[in-house]
């Protein structure tokens, strides 16, 4: 299986009209909302649930208030991970 983070950067770049960044370029600082995919909120709610489908998991509209997660690459990636071993107990 693919790690974390490969499966993060294709659902990021599978959100319409992401900024294309090459994933070899792609660090823990890259800032998903923002500057560097460029993601607003109507593309962050499309990742969201194309994060929901890839990795079988629900994001609670509370846990959406807590944008930390969505920060930066890095953060996703950490945000997912946890979620999926939570969600797989």
């Amino acid at each position: 299986m693919k790690d974390i983070r490969k499966l993060c950067y294709e659902a990021i770049t599978a959100v319409d009209n992401v900024q294309n960044i090459e994933y070899s370029k792609v660090t823990d600082e890259t800032e998903i909302y923002g500057s560097d995919f460029g993601l607003d909120s109507l593309a962050l709610t499309e990742l969201i649930s194309i994060l929901e489908q890839k990795f079988n998991i629900e994001i609670d509209d509370d846990e959406l208030m807590d944008m930390d997660a969505f920060e930066n690459f890095g953060s996703l990636c950490r945000y997912i991970s946890k979620k999926t071993q939570e969600d797989a107990r």
